[in-house]
């Protein structure tokens, strides 16, 4: 983790590169990876760039990995504000509803019932 870190900061600070999206994708899935979920979601809330729907989808993965439910509602929330259609996306429309089914927010059955 302590590498990640120093490699990341000597990009900038070193080496004068300004890092990019996939830059801070790779630091969110290598703290995700360390279960270091509430450090990774603080970091993407500082990020200097805007963060995309990848970025936030890193997160959400992790933090589904490592049982951080409400903090995996946060991710889903972010997701949908930067794509709003993602509910018609199959894979992400079963991940969204574990959230919520834990959550104890169910879909109405008509929204289930169009995406099986």
């Amino acid at each position: 983790m302590e590498d990640g870190w120093q490699v990341f900061e000597s990009m900038r600070d070193e080496f004068g590169i300004k890092p990019m999206l996939e830059h801070y994708g790779c630091m969110v899935d290598l703290l995700g990876r360390a279960e270091l979920i509430l450090e990774a979601f603080d970091f993407v809330e500082e990020m200097s760039l805007k963060p995309n729907s990848i970025i936030w989808r890193t997160l959400l993965g992790a933090c589904l990995n490592h049982n951080h439910l409400a903090l995996a509602e946060k991710a889903r929330e972010r997701i949908i504000e930067l794509d709003p259609h993602v509910n018609h996306k199959p894979k992400l429309f079963s991940v969204f509803h574990i959230i919520k089914s834990h959550f104890n927010l169910w879909l109405p059955i008509n929204i289930c019932r169009c995406h099986v």
